[in-house]
Protein backbone atom coordinates (compact mmCIF):
# COMPACT_ATOMS: atom_id res chain seq x y z
CA UNK A 1 0.00 0.00 0.00
CA UNK A 2 3.34 2.19 0.59
CA UNK A 3 3.66 2.24 -3.11
CA UNK A 4 0.33 2.51 -3.95
CA UNK A 5 0.05 5.56 -1.51
CA UNK A 6 3.14 7.72 -3.02
CA UNK A 7 1.70 7.43 -6.50
CA UNK A 8 -1.36 8.93 -6.30
CA UNK A 9 0.16 12.18 -5.74
CA UNK A 10 1.17 13.63 -9.28
CA UNK A 11 1.36 17.24 -9.77
CA UNK A 12 2.66 20.10 -12.34
CA UNK A 13 3.55 22.82 -15.22
CA UNK A 14 3.59 25.22 -15.10
CA UNK A 15 3.31 25.25 -16.17
CA UNK A 16 2.15 26.28 -16.74
CA UNK A 17 4.08 27.70 -17.90
CA UNK A 18 4.53 31.64 -18.97
CA UNK A 19 7.38 32.78 -21.02
CA UNK A 20 7.68 36.51 -21.75
CA UNK A 21 9.64 38.30 -24.26
CA UNK A 22 8.81 42.07 -24.23
CA UNK A 23 11.08 43.40 -22.41
CA UNK A 24 10.97 47.34 -22.69
CA UNK A 25 10.79 50.04 -20.15
CA UNK A 26 7.81 48.98 -18.87
CA UNK A 27 6.19 46.35 -17.38
CA UNK A 28 4.27 43.10 -19.21
CA UNK A 29 0.90 41.49 -17.84
CA UNK A 30 0.19 38.22 -19.60
CA UNK A 31 -2.65 36.17 -19.26
CA UNK A 32 -3.42 32.53 -21.04
CA UNK A 33 -2.37 28.92 -21.08
CA UNK A 34 -1.72 25.84 -22.31
CA UNK A 35 -1.17 22.14 -22.51
CA UNK A 36 0.66 20.04 -20.38
CA UNK A 37 2.40 16.62 -20.88
CA UNK A 38 3.01 15.16 -17.17
CA UNK A 39 4.98 11.98 -15.89
CA UNK A 40 6.78 10.89 -13.39
CA UNK A 41 10.47 10.52 -12.85
CA UNK A 42 13.02 8.95 -10.81
CA UNK A 43 14.45 5.70 -10.39
CA UNK A 44 11.36 3.89 -9.18
CA UNK A 45 9.50 5.74 -11.34
CA UNK A 46 8.83 2.48 -14.44
CA UNK A 47 7.99 0.14 -11.80
CA UNK A 48 6.28 2.46 -9.50
CA UNK A 49 2.14 0.90 -9.97
CA UNK A 50 3.89 -2.76 -11.17
CA UNK A 51 7.12 -4.22 -12.57
CA UNK A 52 4.91 -5.27 -15.54
CA UNK A 53 2.96 -2.04 -16.02
CA UNK A 54 4.10 0.49 -18.55
CA UNK A 55 4.19 4.64 -17.42
CA UNK A 56 2.73 6.68 -19.69
CA UNK A 57 2.01 10.52 -19.46
CA UNK A 58 -1.40 12.16 -18.52
CA UNK A 59 -2.08 15.23 -21.04
CA UNK A 60 -3.53 18.86 -19.05
CA UNK A 61 -4.15 21.77 -19.13
CA UNK A 62 -3.08 25.19 -17.02
CA UNK A 63 -4.34 28.25 -17.04
CA UNK A 64 -2.75 31.09 -15.61
CA UNK A 65 -0.71 35.02 -15.57
CA UNK A 66 2.49 36.16 -15.48
CA UNK A 67 4.15 39.63 -14.50
CA UNK A 68 7.19 40.46 -16.90
CA UNK A 69 9.01 43.14 -14.71
CA UNK A 70 12.22 44.77 -16.76
CA UNK A 71 15.35 45.04 -14.48
CA UNK A 72 18.09 45.53 -17.38
CA UNK A 73 17.52 45.95 -21.08
CA UNK A 74 17.72 42.20 -22.39
CA UNK A 75 16.27 41.00 -18.48
CA UNK A 76 13.31 40.54 -16.35
CA UNK A 77 11.81 38.69 -13.45
CA UNK A 78 9.12 36.92 -13.86
CA UNK A 79 6.44 35.75 -11.35
CA UNK A 80 3.61 34.09 -12.20
CA UNK A 81 0.58 32.26 -10.68
CA UNK A 82 -0.95 29.41 -12.51
CA UNK A 83 -3.63 26.16 -12.16
CA UNK A 84 -2.24 23.10 -13.77
CA UNK A 85 -2.65 19.42 -14.18
CA UNK A 86 -0.06 16.75 -13.52
CA UNK A 87 0.09 13.00 -12.98
CA UNK A 88 0.91 10.13 -14.94
CA UNK A 89 -0.53 6.95 -16.25
CA UNK A 90 0.09 3.28 -15.95
CA UNK A 91 -1.25 0.86 -18.04
CA UNK A 92 -0.89 -3.48 -17.58
CA UNK A 93 -2.55 -5.02 -20.16
CA UNK A 94 -6.43 -3.97 -20.76
CA UNK A 95 -6.25 -1.87 -17.76
CA UNK A 96 -5.40 1.88 -17.34
CA UNK A 97 -4.97 3.42 -13.92
CA UNK A 98 -3.43 7.02 -13.25
CA UNK A 99 -3.05 9.72 -10.87
CA UNK A 100 -4.51 12.85 -11.86
CA UNK A 101 -3.35 16.09 -9.75
CA UNK A 102 -3.72 19.47 -10.19
CA UNK A 103 -1.56 22.16 -8.39
CA UNK A 104 -1.77 25.92 -7.71
CA UNK A 105 1.96 26.70 -9.08
CA UNK A 106 4.01 30.02 -8.41
CA UNK A 107 7.59 30.57 -11.27
CA UNK A 108 9.63 32.69 -9.48
CA UNK A 109 12.02 32.93 -13.47
CA UNK A 110 14.36 35.10 -15.03
CA UNK A 111 13.49 35.79 -18.43
CA UNK A 112 16.39 36.78 -21.42
CA UNK A 113 15.57 38.35 -24.57
CA UNK A 114 17.79 37.25 -27.46
CA UNK A 115 16.40 39.98 -29.75
CA UNK A 116 16.38 43.72 -29.07
CA UNK A 117 12.95 45.67 -27.98
CA UNK A 118 12.25 46.58 -31.22
CA UNK A 119 12.76 43.37 -33.05
CA UNK A 120 9.60 41.46 -34.46
CA UNK A 121 9.43 38.67 -33.82
CA UNK A 122 11.21 38.26 -30.25
CA UNK A 123 12.76 35.62 -29.08
CA UNK A 124 13.70 34.70 -25.21
CA UNK A 125 14.57 32.62 -23.28
CA UNK A 126 13.68 31.46 -19.40
CA UNK A 127 14.60 29.76 -16.31
CA UNK A 128 13.97 29.59 -12.75
CA UNK A 129 12.23 27.80 -9.55
CA UNK A 130 8.67 26.84 -9.12
CA UNK A 131 6.70 25.82 -6.19
CA UNK A 132 3.22 24.06 -6.63
CA UNK A 133 0.57 23.20 -4.17
CA UNK A 134 -1.66 20.50 -4.46
CA UNK A 135 -4.96 21.25 -5.22
CA UNK A 136 -6.52 18.23 -6.00
CA UNK A 137 -5.91 14.52 -6.26
CA UNK A 138 -7.48 11.54 -7.88
CA UNK A 139 -6.97 8.35 -8.84
CA UNK A 140 -8.50 7.14 -11.94
CA UNK A 141 -9.51 3.08 -12.63
CA UNK A 142 -10.64 2.82 -16.47
CA UNK A 143 -13.64 5.39 -16.38
CA UNK A 144 -13.95 5.34 -12.84
CA UNK A 145 -11.88 7.54 -10.07
CA UNK A 146 -11.56 8.25 -6.73
CA UNK A 147 -10.08 11.04 -4.63
CA UNK A 148 -6.53 10.36 -3.11
CA UNK A 149 -7.81 10.77 0.59
CA UNK A 150 -10.81 8.58 0.28
CA UNK A 151 -8.48 6.06 -1.24
CA UNK A 152 -6.69 6.16 1.74
CA UNK A 153 -3.29 8.07 -0.01
CA UNK A 154 -2.00 9.85 2.80
CA UNK A 155 1.85 9.59 2.68
CA UNK A 156 2.38 11.86 -0.29
CA UNK A 157 3.79 15.48 -0.84
CA UNK A 158 1.48 18.81 -1.41
CA UNK A 159 4.13 21.04 -1.96
CA UNK A 160 6.64 20.36 -5.00
CA UNK A 161 9.94 22.48 -5.88
CA UNK A 162 11.10 22.28 -9.12
CA UNK A 163 12.94 23.80 -11.73
CA UNK A 164 11.61 24.94 -15.09
CA UNK A 165 13.45 26.17 -18.42
CA UNK A 166 11.79 26.97 -21.95
CA UNK A 167 12.30 29.56 -24.78
CA UNK A 168 9.50 31.75 -26.54
CA UNK A 169 8.79 33.88 -29.22
CA UNK A 170 6.64 37.15 -29.39
CA UNK A 171 4.49 38.98 -31.90
CA UNK A 172 2.92 42.13 -31.91
CA UNK A 173 -0.90 41.68 -32.64
CA UNK A 174 -1.93 45.71 -32.09
CA UNK A 175 -0.27 48.89 -30.94
CA UNK A 176 -0.37 47.68 -27.48
CA UNK A 177 -0.58 44.19 -27.06
CA UNK A 178 1.28 40.95 -28.17
CA UNK A 179 1.24 37.11 -28.69
CA UNK A 180 3.44 34.88 -26.88
CA UNK A 181 3.61 31.29 -27.58
CA UNK A 182 6.34 29.67 -25.52
CA UNK A 183 7.50 25.90 -24.52
CA UNK A 184 9.60 24.28 -21.95
CA UNK A 185 10.22 21.52 -19.32
CA UNK A 186 9.50 21.29 -15.65
CA UNK A 187 11.20 19.01 -13.36
CA UNK A 188 10.69 18.17 -9.74
CA UNK A 189 13.02 18.25 -7.44
CA UNK A 190 11.25 16.10 -4.04
CA UNK A 191 10.15 12.63 -4.04
CA UNK A 192 6.44 12.55 -4.16
CA UNK A 193 6.13 9.65 -1.61
CA UNK A 194 6.66 10.91 1.82
CA UNK A 195 6.48 7.23 3.64
CA UNK A 196 9.05 5.72 5.87
CA UNK A 197 10.54 4.30 3.11
CA UNK A 198 10.06 6.83 0.11
CA UNK A 199 9.90 5.71 -3.31
CA UNK A 200 12.18 8.11 -5.74
CA UNK A 201 9.43 9.53 -8.06
CA UNK A 202 8.94 13.16 -9.03
CA UNK A 203 7.14 14.77 -11.43
CA UNK A 204 8.23 16.49 -14.98
CA UNK A 205 6.09 17.75 -17.76
CA UNK A 206 7.01 19.18 -21.23
CA UNK A 207 4.41 22.11 -21.56
CA UNK A 208 3.62 25.02 -24.33
CA UNK A 209 1.85 28.24 -23.63
CA UNK A 210 -0.23 30.81 -25.48
CA UNK A 211 -0.27 34.34 -23.97
CA UNK A 212 -1.29 37.63 -24.49
CA UNK A 213 0.91 40.36 -23.12
CA UNK A 214 -0.35 43.12 -22.23
CA UNK A 215 2.30 46.46 -21.31
CA UNK A 216 1.53 48.20 -17.75
CA UNK A 217 3.41 51.62 -16.86
CA UNK A 218 6.38 52.79 -18.63
CA UNK A 219 6.55 54.28 -21.74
Amino acid sequence: MKRASSLLLGLLVAGSVWAPADLSAQMTLGLGGGVVSATFSGDDAEDFADPDASKGSRVGLHVGAFLAIPIAERFSIVPGAAFIQKGVEYTLGDETASIETSYVEIPVLVSAMLTGPESSPGFNLFAGPTFAFEAGCDIGLGSSSTSCDDAGIEDRETLDVGLMGGAGVSFPITETLSLMISAGYELGLRTLDTSDDPADIKNSAFFGSVHVGIPIGGQ
